[in-house]
């Protein structure tokens, strides 16, 4: 399901030290979320298919020891 999704109250999210790995049908989650402005993922390792995050608003990522960073992350990083 979409964990996250339309949720206008989120401007912060950690999930640092999550293995998402083994996560199916990860592209709703952040869907609607438009205040998400901080995320922190460090040491967070990816699926290869990570996307839908609202990168457009994120003005801090902590990315430190991610594993399969996804493009969109890093856009968001830099």
């Amino acid at each position: 399901g979409a964990v996250f999704y339309g949720d206008k109250n989120l401007t912060d999210l950690n999930m640092s030290d999550v293995d998402l790995t083994k996560v199916h049908n990860i592209k709703a989650w952040f869907i609607g979320d438009n205040n998400l402005s901080k995320v922190n993922f460090n040491n967070t390792t990816f699926p290869e298919t990570f996307d839908n995050l609202p990168t457009n608003k994120i003005t801090n990522v902590n990315i430190s020891g991610a594993k399969n960073v996804p493009a969109s992350i890093l856009k968001a990083y830099v």
